[in-house]
Formats: C-alpha cells, sequence, structure tokens
C-alpha cells in the first residue's frame, strides 16, 4: 500500500516518533500484501481458466506429445482442428479451461480410445508401449474392421491376412457372425 503525502502529514502530526510510525506503515505494507487480489488483475488471471484464441494454434510440444501416444499425423492434425473449434463455440464456462495442455491429453487419449486403440506411454514412464498392429488391435477394433469389410468387400492388407484365410488375426467370433469368405452375409 502506498500512503498519500496527506495521509504521511497526519501520521506525523501525531507526534508518535519515528519508530513507531515505522511500524504503523509495516502493519499497512503487510496487510495490502496479504489482501486479496483484484479480479482481474495479471495474478488472479493466472488462477483463472481462459479461452482458446481465435488464431490458435497447436504448440509444437503438444503435437510431439499426441503423436507419441500413437496418434497418426493427420489424425493430430485434425483433433487440433475439432478442439479449436469446439473450444471457439462452447458456451458460457465450458470453453473457459485452466490448463489447455491438460484439455488436448485428455481430448488425444479419448480419440485413440474412440478408434479402440490404447495410448502408448509418454517419455519411457509406465509399462512399454506396445507395438502397433492386428495383434495389438482391441475388440471394438475389430467389429469396426469387420462391419467395414461387409459393407465393402475390401480388407486393408496391413490387418494381416484376410477373413477368407485360416491364419487370419481377426477374432473367430467376428468372421463367423460378421462376414464369410470376402462376402456379405
Amino acid at each position: 500500500m502506498t500512503f498519500t503525502r496527506t495521509t504521511l502529514q497526519r501520521l506525523r502530526a501525531l507526534n508518535l516518533g519515528q519508530e513507531m510510525e515505522d511500524a504503523i506503515l509495516a502493519i499497512f505494507e503487510e496487510a495490502t500484501l496479504s489482501k486479496p487480489k483484484k479480479k482481474g488483475c495479471a495474478a488472479d488471471r493466472q488462477e483463472r481458466g481462459t479461452r482458446l484464441a481465435d488464431n490458435w494454434v497447436l504448440p509444437d510440444e503438444w503435437r510431439k506429445w499426441a503423436l507419441n501416444i500413437g496418434l497418426r499425423p493427420f489424425e493430430v492434425d485434425r483433433e487440433a482442428r475439432q478442439l479449436h473449434r469446439w473450444a471457439l463455440n462452447a458456451k458460457g464456462d465450458k470453453g473457459i479451461k485452466l490448463r489447455w495442455d491438460l484439455t488436448w491429453q485428455n481430448w488425444c487419449e479419448k480419440t485413440l480410445k474412440d478408434a479402440g486403440r490404447q495410448p502408448m506411454v509418454v517419455n519411457g514412464t509406465g509399462p512399454a508401449a506396445p507395438a502397433e498392429g492386428p495383434q495389438t488391435f482391441t475388440d471394438a477394433t475389430w467389429r469396426a474392421i469387420a462391419k467395414r469389410y461387409k459393407a465393402t468387400g475390401l480388407w486393408n492388407p496391413s490387418y494381416g491376412p484376410s477373413p477368407d484365410c485360416m491364419d487370419c488375426l481377426m477374432p473367430d467370433e467376428l468372421i463367423s457372425a460378421e462376414v464369410s469368405h470376402g462376402s456379405v452375409r
């Protein structure tokens, strides 16, 4: 707290002595430092959430994090666009976040989960990340692949042998329920 010249003159007019004046000034300074911050000041904004800017661009560090957990480059770009559009369109407090970096991480992990993939571990902490490939596909991923195969009859060789082969990696119950020798049931 800063005192005006008039306040200091009145304090000195009390003739309390320099020691007493210094003690009073110290008490007021301490009270000023401990009082709540004015809403809207820079320190207050650090404790409150913010919205994403209209011209927001995905930071490189966030992109690397998403790639490290298993998102593909085109998925990272797509999810960044979707997060940005969602944040700009979010009504009220929904679009205000304290830590947008953590919001991005949750967004990416949910994207992987929805795709039937597990996030790989970042920075070597925790269990080793599984290798990518059909051996690591979840049941949800295989169901989506079976549904697509049933609808189109097309098979991606990266999934391993097709359902009409004996060594197909798709779970047997999905092969018998969804597809039969490359034809739609």
